[in-house]
Order: C-alpha cells, then structure tokens, then sequence
C-alpha cells in the first residue's frame, strides 16, 4: 500500500510530526501535529487541496444527537479531474487511461438499455459545492451494522444536481426509488433483475495443465470470485439531494433521522457540548480547512462493545475494514482474528463517564497543513 501511494504521489509528504500532552493547558489531552507537503503535487495528490474558510456552524438539519461531526472545504472538480491515477491504480490494476477513455466515455455514450448515458462533470460535479460535511452515530441494540455515517455536499444547484442524479440512476437495477418525507431516495439493495439462464460449460476434456489461453480464463473467475468475496464499502448505501446538499448515507434509516424526523430535534449548534467545544476551538488560529466535533463516550461505544462480543472483524464500520486490511489474513475475503479477548473488558457504562467531548481544526498552509485537538474533562 505505501508504494501504491507513493506511485500516486503521496511522497510528496516529506515529514510530519507532533506533540500529545495530558492533563494540560486546561484540557483533559490536547495534540499538535504539522504535516509538511510542499507542492507541485503530482497525480492523486493534487486532490488534497483543502480551502481555509470561514463558516462551520452546523446545518440546520443536523440533530444534536450525532457522535460527530465534521466539516471541511475542498475544490470538488479539482478533485474529479485527478481522481482518475486513483481509479487506474485500484480498479485498473495499474494501467493508466482506463477511468478518463474506459468509464467516463463508457457513462457518456452508453446506449444499452436502461445506460446512464451521462456526463459526470457536467451533470452532476459542477453543481456539487465547496463544502462536505460528515456525520456519524449508531443504532441500538448493537450489531455489526450499527455504526452509521452520512456523507454530504453541498450543492450550487438543488434542481439540477437531483436531475442529473435521476438520470444517474435510471434503469440502476441494484438500485430502488424511495421517497422519505418528500425527498426521492435511490436505495442500493443488490440487483434485482432475474439471473440469465446461461448453459454450463463442459470441461471434462480440459487436460490437467489447460492451454494458456484456457488458464488465463480461469484465473480470471478465481480474481471475481476473490472480488465477491471482498466486503463493500457501505453496503448499505442511500441517497438523496435535499436540504441543499448531495447525501450519501450508509444505511437508509440516517436518512430518514434527518429528512423526516419523528420529533423537531434539538440542532447540534444549539447543543451544550457542541457549544463548549466551539469556545476553545474559537481560541485557536483564526484560519481553518476543516474543524470536527465528537462526543468521545458515543464515538467510541460501537467500537467498544463490539470488542467485548469479539465481533469487531464482522462490523461494517470504516475503521474495522482498516484493521482487517491491516491485519487480516491474506484470503482475500477481509476476515481476521480478533487479537484479544473482549469479553475481559469492563462494562461500557463504567468506561464512558471519563470521555468528554472533543474538538480539532486543520489549518492549510502553503507547504502542508497544521492539526490542533483536545478533549475536554468529562
């Protein structure tokens, strides 16, 4: 993975470093952390140019009861137009061109039926703005599935962008229409369409050692099988344009706390945390990217208790799938062994009292980037 991402010009990273502290300046932790990166940047890289602004204060719609919260800025067709060494690298094992003359003219001009026969920059990334927000929380009893995130960008355009998204998903056979409080929903649910008939090939008379054109055949269904077998990113997903933003959320039922909630919440800017944790951050340098707000004794309790059921490999959360890309165990299907044994691990009502609440910002400079956190006393 380091070579992949040096390929994509992460090497422009030339050092970073940093200072943890405990107990200090009033704070229960607090952290710097200097990133030094100084342009040109090259390939994927030249994605990560984040924006200094002014205006973080939560939407509206966003209800006080998240884990967390985080908003940044960035330059969404910057980021489109050099996304595409990215593709190449992951999903095109390496062979430049595929995502700029494979899929993008693939989308453009499909004429098969039921094709989006769509132009991504045009229809739908220049209406998507500055701004991207993500939130997370989770669902009760616990499960492996219980961990939520909802990511959103904003929109110049409500109109245009929920257009060019229909067309999108037109004729998507994975894909549902829904409607949730009057906002149309495109739920991913697998696809639907009924499986071909398609007659089994004979290969009774394959020798032992199959002729090379034959191996290369089967070599490639044992790559797809691997690929199946691999776990998705947000299986789960649905999403919507309301509220002026594109939404994509991991799990439909997100969506509904925010479009069509059962009580008028409580917005998270009106919240006492929330407010608490924007006071210090005030304190802090005056320009800022990007400023996150967490509950800790929420952010950490899906994690936590599925330690303690030693199903931490099974979650669907972002942060389990990197530790079993980390750690697992080569078979291509993301399973690992949980390293210790949760069941030893207090009560979480035991834990949770000693996690407060917590804030950092990034500040973009010239040559990289600055981190400040802190968690405040419980």
């Amino acid at each position: 993975m380091l070579e992949v991402m040096r390929r994509q010009g992460v090497g422009a990273v030339l050092g970073m470093g940093g200072l943890v502290d405990f107990t200090s300046e009033g704070y229960e932790l607090i952290h710097r952390t200097a990133i030094y990166a100084p342009p040109p940047y090259t390939k994927a890289m030249k994605m990560a140019v984040l924006l200094n602004s002014v205006e973080f204060t939560p939407q509206r719609w966003v209800p006080s009861n998240v884990s967390t919260y985080t908003t940044f800025y960035t330059d969404m067709l910057n980021a489109f137009d050099n996304f595409g060494p990215l593709y190449d690298e992951f999903a095109g094992g390496g062979e430049e061109g595929i995502w700029k003359n494979d899929v993008l003219p693939g989308l453009k001009g499909d004429k098969a039926p039921g094709g989006a026969q769509i132009d991504l920059r045009k229809e739908i990334m220049k209406y998507l703005g500055p701004r991207i927000s993500v939130l997370t929380d989770y669902q009760l009893p616990m499960t492996t599935s219980s961990e939520r995130l909802l990511i959103t960008v904003e929109t110049k355009d409500e109109k245009a962008l929920l257009k060019g998204v229909e067309k999108f998903f037109k004729g998507d056979k994975t894909v549902v229409r829904r409607e949730i409080n009057g906002h149309v929903v495109w739920e991913l649910v697998g696809d639907q369409s009924p499986a071909p008939e398609i007659p089994k090939p004979d290969f009774s008379g394959v020798p032992p050692v199959a002729p090379a054109h034959l191996r290369r055949k089967n070599n490639a269904a044992d790559d797809d099988d691997q690929e199946d077998k691999q776990p998705h990113l947000l299986p789960h997903r649905a999403i919507t344009v309301a509220n002026g933003q594109l939404m994509i959320a991991s799990h439909i039922q997100f969506l509904e706390k925010v479009l069509a909630p059962e009580n008028k919440p409580v917005p998270l800017a009106e919240d006492a945390d929330y407010k608490a944790v924007g006071e210090e951050i005030a304190k802090l340098a005056a320009k800022r990217c990007l400023r996150f707000f967490s509950r800790t004794d929420e952010e950490y309790r899906p994690t936590y208790e599925l330690t303690r059921m030693n199903k931490m490999p099974q979650s669907e959360s972002l942060f389990a799938k990197l530790l079993n890309g980390l750690f697992g165990d080569d078979k291509g299907d993301g399973t690992r062994k949980q390293k210790i044994d949760g069941r030893k691990l207090p009560d979480y009502q035991l834990v949770r009292r000693y996690l407060g609440p917590a804030g950092l910002q990034v500040t973009s400079e010239p040559e990289g980037w600055f981190l400040k956190g802190f968690t405040l006393t419980k």
